[in-house]
C-alpha cells in the first residue's frame, strides 16, 4: 500500500492519538456524560473508527479497501447482515468499508455518512458560486475539520483538482460561530515569507510585552490554500513554509525589522490544502507536515457527481415543462462521459500547458445552463442546444489547434450517435452559428436581459455596428472590422463577463486584437474599464497603489469593473502575486493598512448592517471583500510566443 504522502510510524501514531483525544473530548464534555455507557465495546469501536482515519488516511481508495478488510480480519468482530444496523461489538456488513461509516457512541451504532446526509434545498437568491450540495465527501470532510479544531490540532488535506477539498473548507469555517475570525491565504509559486507574514500580522493585536493574538476572546483560524505551490529556491527551501513552520513549531516568529524581536503568537488554528504531489506539484516539507494531521481526500465519484450537478439542475428547472424535467439525468450523463473522455484525451503538454481540465469545467457548465428561463427553452431542442453550446465554450475555446478542434468535434459526435435522444435532434443542435448571450436587448434600458439562442450572424453585426458607434462616442475613434470570427469572440468574451466570478485569459500574437475585444465587451456589458498606466519607474509599489484604486472603486463606489492587463504591462513577476490572490481570494491580503481597513470599515458600516446578521469589523471586512469578488472582472491578454505565458 503506497501512501500518497509518506509518513512515518511516528507520524501515524501521533495523529491516531490526536483523532482519539477529538473523539473522546465530545463523551467528556457531553451534558449527559453520567449516563454513558462506555464499555470496553464502545472504546474498542471508537479505537477503530480513530485507527482507520490515522493509518488509512494518506491511502488512495484502492488501497483503503486492502486496508479495511485487514482491519476487519485482525478486529475478530463479527459482522451484521446487510440492512441491519452494526452495535459495538460488530462491524458494518463486510460490502461496506469502515471508512463509509461513522461510530456515535450516544446512540451505540455504527452509522453510514449516506444516512447523515442533509436535504438540499435549493435557494433561487443564491449566487451560483454560494450552492453547495451536501454529499458524503463534504460532510466526512466537515467532520474531521471540526474534530482537528476542536483540541487544535493543525489539518492538512490532500487531494487532486476538483476534489471540493477548498470549497468545503471555506463554506465550513464561514459558518463557525463569533468566537472565531478567519484568514485565507492562497499560495503560489511567487509567494514569499514576508507575504505570509504580513498577511497574517494584519489579523493580530497585541496582548502583552511579546506576545500577539485575536482579538481577544476570539481565535483565528488560518486556512492555507495550495500550500505545496511556493517555488523551491536554490537552497532547496520553500520560504513560505519555512516561515508557517517556525509558526506552527515554535508558535512565533521574528519582526521583520533591525531587532528582529521575537513574537509569540497565541489562539490560532491552522487548516491547510494542497494537491496530490507528483508532476509539476512540489513535494512539502516533511518536516513541516509531520506536525499536521494529514487526509486523503479522494476524487467524487461519478455518482457523487451526478447526484450534485442533477441535484441542482433538476432544482433550476421546476418551472420549466415537464419533458426537459424529466431529461435532465441525460444531459448530466452526456456531460460526465464528455468530462471524461476530455480528461483522458487531452494532457497539458509544454506547448499547450492550459489544457488542464478539471471539475471546476463542469460547474462552470451548469453555472452557465442556470442562465435559461422557461420562456426561451420550453422545448427540449432548445435545451439541448444550450447544453452543446455551454460544453462548446467551455472545452472547445481553449483549444490552440485544429486537430484538437476536430477531435472534440469527434467526441461531441460519438456521444450524439451513442444516445438516442441526442440523435433526433442532430441538425438543430448544431445549426450555425451556436451562440447564446444576452445582449439583444442591450441598447433598451428599461428591456430585461435574457440569455437566448442568438441564431444569425447579420443580427448579431446589427447590434455590435450601433455598440460600436456609441464606443466611439465615449472613447475615440477605433478601427475594427466584425467579421464573423471577430463577432464570435466578442459572444464569448461578453458571455464570461455576465457570469459571476468570470474571469478570461486571452491569448494571441501582438496586434490580433484580443484587448480591443476586451475593452468593446466590457462596454456592451456596461462596466467600467480599468488599466494600469505605465511610467518610467512604475514598480511593485505603484501596482498596490493603483489596486488600491480598484478596490475603492469596486468595494465602495460599487461599480462593476473589468481590470485588462496586458503582458506588456506586468513589468515585475511579483504582479502576478497579486493578481492570483485577487482571483482566488478576492482581494490581496495586507494591500491596506491598518488604518486605511478601518477607514473602509466605518464608510460600508451602514450599508453591511443591511446584510450581516452579527455586526464586527471582521464580518463588515468580509461583506466589503464580498462586494469587491462580485463587482470585479479580470481579463489577462497574453502574447504565447517564448516561454515567458509557460513560465509564468
Amino acid at each position: 500500500m503506497k501512501m500518497i504522502i509518506p509518513l512515518t510510524q511516528v507520524n501515524i501514531i501521533v495523529q491516531l492519538t490526536k483523532l482519539l483525544d477529538s473523539l473522546f473530548l465530545p463523551l467528556i464534555n457531553h451534558e449527559k456524560k453520567d449516563q454513558l455507557q462506555l464499555n470496553s465495546d464502545i472504546i474498542h469501536a471508537i479505537f477503530l473508527q480513530a485507527f482507520i482515519w490515522s493509518f488509512g488516511a494518506s491511502l488512495k481508495q484502492e488501497d483503503r479497501i486492502i486496508l479495511d478488510r485487514f482491519i476487519k480480519y485482525l478486529s475478530g468482530l463479527s459482522t451484521v447482515p446487510i440492512g441491519s444496523k452494526a452495535k459495538s461489538g460488530q462491524l458494518p456488513n463486510e460490502k461496506f468499508l469502515l471508512f463509509d461509516h461513522i461510530f456515535q457512541p450516544e446512540i451505540n451504532q455504527w452509522i453510514k455518512w449516506n444516512d447523515l446526509i442533509p436535504k438540499y434545498e435549493h435557494d433561487r437568491s443564491k449566487r451560483f458560486t454560494e450552492l453547495m450540495v451536501p454529499t458524503v465527501d463534504t460532510i466526512r470532510l466537515e467532520w474531521l475539520i471540526k474534530s482537528m479544531v476542536a483540541i487544535h490540532q493543525p489539518v492538512l488535506f490532500v487531494g487532486d483538482t476538483g476534489s471540493s477539498k477548498t470549497a468545503t473548507i471555506l463554506s465550513y469555517i464561514r459558518n463557525f460561530n463569533s468566537q472565531y475570525t478567519n484568514l485565507i491565504l492562497n499560495f503560489s509559486s511567487r509567494t514569499k515569507s514576508i507575504d505570509v507574514q504580513r498577511s497574517i500580522e494584519t489579523q493580530l493585536e497585541k496582548r502583552s510585552k511579546d506576545t500577539y493574538g485575536p482579538t481577544v476572546g476570539t481565535k483565528l483560524i488560518v486556512f492555507l490554500d495550495d500550500i505545496s505551490m511556493p517555488k523551491i529556491d536554490q537552497y532547496g527551501t520553500q520560504q513560505a513554509i519555512a516561515l508557517l513552520k517556525l509558526l506552527v513549531e515554535k508558535h512565533g516568529m521574528y519582526e521583520r525589522t533591525g531587532e528582529l524581536n521575537w513574537k509569540y503568537v497565541t489562539d490560532i488554528d491552522w487548516i491547510a490544502a494542497m494537491s496530490t504531489p507528483g508532476g509539476s506539484n512540489n513535494h512539502i516539507d516533511p518536516r513541516f507536515i509531520s506536525h499536521f494531521s494529514i487526509f486523503y481526500i479522494s476524487p467524487p465519484t461519478r455518482e457523487s457527481l451526478f447526484h450534485i450537478f442533477s441535484t441542482i439542475l433538476k432544482s433550476h428547472v421546476i418551472t420549466f415543462p415537464i419533458e426537459i424535467q424529466e431529461i435532465i439525468p441525460n444531459i448530466i450523463n452526456y456531460t460526465l462521459q464528455l468530462y471524461e473522455d476530455m480528461i483522458r484525451l487531452f494532457v497539458p503538454t509544454p506547448i499547450k500547458f492550459y489544457y488542464i481540465f478539471s471539475l471546476r469545467d463542469l460547474s462552470r457548465i451548469i453555472q452557465s445552463i442556470l442562465q435559461t428561463i422557461p420562456e426561451r427553452f420550453n422545448t427540449i431542442e432548445r435545451f439541448l442546444r444550450v447544453w452543446l453550446h455551454e460544453c462548446i465554450r467551455i472545452f472547445s475555446d481553449r483549444f490552440n489547434d485544429i486537430k484538437d478542434e476536430e477531435l472534440f468535434n469527434k467526441i461531441l459526435q460519438n456521444i450524439i450517435d451513442n444516445n438516442s435522444l441526442l440523435k433526433s435532434y442532430r441538425n438543430y443542435l448544431f445549426r450555425k452559428p451556436i451562440l447564446f448571450a444576452d445582449y439583444r436587448t442591450i441598447l433598451q434600458d428599461d428591456e430585461p436581459k435574457i440569455y437566448e439562442d442568438l441564431q444569425d450572424y447579420h443580427a448579431i453585426k446589427s447590434i455590435f455596428d450601433e455598440i460600436i458607434l456609441e464606443y466611439k462616442d465615449k472613447y475615440g475613434y477605433i478601427d475594427i472590422v466584425l467579421f464573423n470570427d471577430a463577432l464570435e469572440h466578442l459572444t464569448r468574451i461578453y458571455r464570461v463577463l455576465r457570469l459571476d466570478r468570470g474571469h478570461l485569459l486571452l491569448i494571441g500574437t501582438g496586434g490580433s486584437g484580443k484587448k480591443l475585444l476586451a475593452k468593446i465587451a466590457t462596454f456592451t456589458a456596461k462596466y467600467q474599464i480599468f488599466e494600469i498606466q505605465l511610467t518610467r519607474n512604475y514598480n511593485e509599489l505603484s501596482f498596490r497603489e493603483d489596486l488600491k484604486i480598484l478596490f475603492y472603486q469596486i468595494g465602495l463606489k460599487n461599480i462593476k469593473t473589468v481590470f485588462i492587463l496586458n503582458d506588456t504591462q506586468i513589468v515585475e513577476e511579483s504582479f502576478l502575486e497579486y493578481i492570483n490572490n485577487i482571483l482566488s481570494n478576492g482581494i490581496v491580503p495586507a494591500l491596506f493598512t491598518e488604518e486605511e481597513r478601518d477607514g473602509i470599515i466605518n464608510e460600508i458600516r451602514e450599508e453591511a448592517l443591511k446584510y450581516i446578521k452579527i455586526l464586527s469589523n471582521e464580518n463588515i471586512w468580509h461583506y466589503f471583500i464580498q462586494k469587491c469578488t462580485l463587482n470585479l472582472h479580470v481579463i489577462l491578454c497574453m502574447n504565447p510566443s517564448g516561454n515567458l505565458l509557460r513560465n509564468r
